[in-house]
């Protein structure tokens, strides 16, 4: 567990995640921080972002009606965790089809360094899965994207930008750049990315400050543009990428994804749903 959430939090969230479990009738595959704590930069007041994976009781999926495949909670003020705090699930199923075509959010949840929980078996399979069946153009588009719009948000002014902004941009950008020049997978987060793409001095020397900044700040706080960190961004825009067409399962892949469906399933039976 990194220090951006400390044990007592780590013990109360996952308290939490057990009785939205049995309250629901499902079993928490996986459960980790998925916002900026766990890209590591989170504000004073950054809020807690917990997503999870669920399965069901396997007779549930054999129901004629349509299941819920998405679980949430309302973003509100949390007085024990002294932040905002939301959850937010979806089901194995929802998550399986996703992955097959190429989700960003399924890709991160499996790769965020604030786990609460995991279990090892069904979660291995999955992340074979994933590693198996991700596009990276179509990751690298995404991130492209994200690099884009948020880069686009510190343009806004030639003198000042918002600290949030640049390092969700910052993220994005060494996310591509991570892609481009190792055609694998990226870390979530930024330490991972730092140390594995290994940037020149001065550019690490103005991201750590950068983030190190951000740890003692509010999410709104603004500081001066940064001509290093300005040339970065710009220079992983250079190439604009095609948006790749929609992702459509064929039934070769449908038959994959369900294997690998009735695969887990029965694990969590011989487990004891």
């Amino acid at each position: 567990m990194t220090p951006f959430v400390s044990d007592c939090a780590q013990n109360y969230i996952r308290e939490r995640l057990d009785i939205l479990a049995r309250e629901n009738g499902i079993r928490i595959l996986i459960a980790v921080e998925s916002g900026s704590r766990a890209w590591g930069f989170p504000s004073k007041d950054s809020d807690y972002d917990v997503r999870f994976i669920f399965a069901r009781k396997t007779n549930d999926y054999l129901s004629i009606l349509p299941l819920k495949d998405v679980i949430e909670t309302p973003v509100c003020y949390d007085s024990t965790l002294r932040a905002d705090y939301d959850l937010s699930g979806w089901d194995i199923r929802k998550t399986l089809k996703f992955a097959f075509q190429s989700n960003a959010t399924v890709n991160e949840w499996l790769r965020s360094p604030i786990r609460y929980k995991y279990e090892k078996e069904p979660m291995g399979i999955l992340q074979g899965c994933v590693r198996d069946v991700t596009d990276l153009n179509a990751l690298a588009y995404h991130y492209e994207r994200m690099t884009r719009r948020t880069f686009d948000i510190v343009l806004e002014s030639p003198v000042d930008a918002g600290l949030k902004p640049y390092c969700y941009a910052l993220r994005a950008a060494c996310s591509l750049a991570w892609i481009v020049r190792t055609k694998t997978l990226p870390p979530m987060d930024m330490p991972a990315l730092l140390a594995g793409l290994n940037p020149d001095p001065a550019l690490r020397e103005e991201v750590e400050t950068l983030i190190a900044r951000k740890g003692d700040s509010v999410e709104k706080e603004r500081i001066p543009r940064n001509p290093i960190l300005d040339s970065f961004l710009k220079a992983c825009l250079l190439e604009k990428r095609s948006r790749p067409p929609k992702m459509i399962l064929n039934d070769n892949q449908i038959a994959t994804a369900n294997a690998l469906l009735n695969k887990i399933l029965s694990f969590l039976n011989e487990e004891g749903e």
